[in-house]
């Protein structure tokens, strides 16, 4: 009877400790807007256009998780978003890397503006921008993955 006892007990801790912390948006606007911090806004955005691959997981949370706390971020509301989204809608796909372009270095971050623009290159076979807007892609999405909704204690995919 002890032994059964102990066993549920050594799983019950086990898991308990195995849960992630829900992320801290204190830390990440702190950490953002600290020019010394290696989490500093210009920092990261200059790692995630040059080779995003080289961003660990925490400067990708900080990335995505950090645009809460920017201004200058591009909403799917905007006049220039529904203008890039009707050009995407058209086929035009050389209009949609013009208007891409300039709303990407507005937010670099923004999920939608990279999938149009990895559409649009996929159409236009230019391999070396799929390859790189989909290392951005893959890092946002993996800091997303891998830090759950900030409401489940557990990451949403496995």
């Amino acid at each position: 009877m002890k032994y059964p006892f102990f066993l549920l007990f050594l799983f019950v801790s086990v898991f308990g400790f195995a849960q992630k912390s829900a992320i801290d948006f204190k830390a990440i606007e702190k950490n953002l807007k600290n020019e010394k911090s290696p989490y500093n806004y210009e920092k990261l955005i200059f790692k995630y256009k040059g080779y995003p691959k080289s961003l660990d997981t925490i400067e990708t949370q900080h990335l995505y998780y950090g645009r809460n706390f920017r201004k200058d971020v591009v909403s799917t509301n905007d006049d220039d978003f529904k203008t890039l989204a009707e050009a995407f809608k058209t086929a035009n796909f050389d209009e949609c890397i013009k208007l891409g372009k300039i709303l990407y270095e507005k937010d670099p971050t923004n999920l939608d503006i990279l999938l149009i623009l990895l559409k649009a290159y996929d159409s236009k076979q230019d391999s070396n921008n799929v390859i790189h807007h989909l290392g951005q892609f893959r890092a946002l999405t993996g800091a997303i993955r891998s830090s759950g909704n900030g409401k489940l204690k557990r990451p949403l995919f496995r």
